[in-house]
């Protein structure tokens, strides 16, 4: 039922995210801007760090739901950075996917559920979860 379609919809995300995220940061805008430094006469070493870490900071950045998880993303795209190069992007998209997996596993599983411990979703936005609705669905 309801569990079996929650974890199919976690694979897909985690599969979407993880490989659509790296097919474009590490499979496109890494080699492309670092095509770009090395056209302009950019050392090879300086400019694959350099795009690693502007790559990485935008990454975060992208990611950034807040100040602490924006320092989280950022790190977790040096990392899948580092293994595109050493490994390549499919090995980078394989970790990216396991990742958010698990991450979004963990949340279904912390999300507060109600009394019959299947519903995991958010009251309707302008109300409150026991039913009372703000000001404005008052009038």
């Amino acid at each position: 039922g309801g569990a079996r379609h929650l974890q199919g919809g976690v694979v897909l995300l985690s599969l979407g995210a993880g490989v659509g995220e790296e097919a474009f940061f590490r499979g496109f805008l890494m080699p492309f801007a670092d095509g770009q430094l090395a056209r302009l006469g950019a050392p090879d070493q300086a400019a694959s760090a350099g795009v690693l870490v502007a790559t990485s900071v935008f990454f975060g950045a992208l990611h950034a739901i807040t100040p602490a998880y924006f320092i989280w993303a950022t790190g977790a795209g040096l990392l899948f950075g580092l293994e595109y190069m050493q490994d390549g992007l499919g090995t980078a998209a394989f970790t990216h996917t396991l990742y958010d997996f698990l991450a979004f596993g963990f949340i279904l599983v912390s999300w507060p559920s109600d009394e019959a411990g299947d519903a995991r979703e958010l009251p309707p936005q302008g109300t409150s979860k026991d039913g009372g609705g703000s000001d404005e669905n008052k009038r």
